[in-house]
């Protein structure tokens, strides 16, 4: 059943995979597999409290942290474009970095939060971050030179931004 699920989220027959996953959901709660992709689904049809709901429980199923998950849950959050989400999704990015720093994808959602909670040298430090991960030094050095001109010092975000530009002067000087 749950292959013909995906199959049917994949055909875009949502409302049988759905169906399809509330039975498998119903005979084995503890899986959280079915309710990651329930919870994908639901983002699709943008529904995100839905989304929201099953990706929490599927969080608490999995037993482990999953940077992928918290991904997930961050963009839900942040896609609900209700103010009192953004602190949630920056609170799920955050830590889908902490275990995988490299996840480009996360450091541009990263960036959104922040700027639409209007902390707009946060995300320029977020969007620092995935050009010089994504090999574009130019434009990383770009986004912390102006990240560092309004973030707070002595922060992590401060001492990285700064790190990221000695890094790629470096890469430049070892160039020249």
């Amino acid at each position: 059943k749950y292959a013909k699920a995906v199959s049917s989220y994949f055909t875009g027959n949502h409302d049988n995979s759905i169906s399809l996953l509330d039975e498998l959901i119903k005979n084995n709660p503890e899986n959280p597999f079915f309710r990651e992709l329930i919870g994908e689904i639901y983002f699709s049809k943008h529904n995100y409290e839905l989304a929201i709901n099953h990706q929490e429980e599927s969080i608490k199923l999995l037993n482990e942290e999953n940077d992928l998950y918290y991904m997930m849950i961050g963009n839900y959050y942040l896609a609900t474009g209700n103010e009192s989400n953004f602190a949630a999704s920056i609170k799920f990015l955050k830590k889908s970095l902490r275990l995988n720093p490299k996840n480009t994808y996360s450091w541009y959602l990263l960036a959104k939060a922040y700027a639409e909670t209007g902390n707009i040298s946060l995300a320029e430090y977020a969007t620092a971050e995935r050009y010089y991960l994504t090999g574009n030094y130019g434009m990383a050095h770009e986004f912390a030179v102006k990240s560092l001109k309004n973030i707070e010092k002595n922060t992590t975000e401060w001492y990285r931004a700064n790190d990221l530009l000695n890094i790629i002067n470096n890469m430049q000087n070892q160039d020249s």
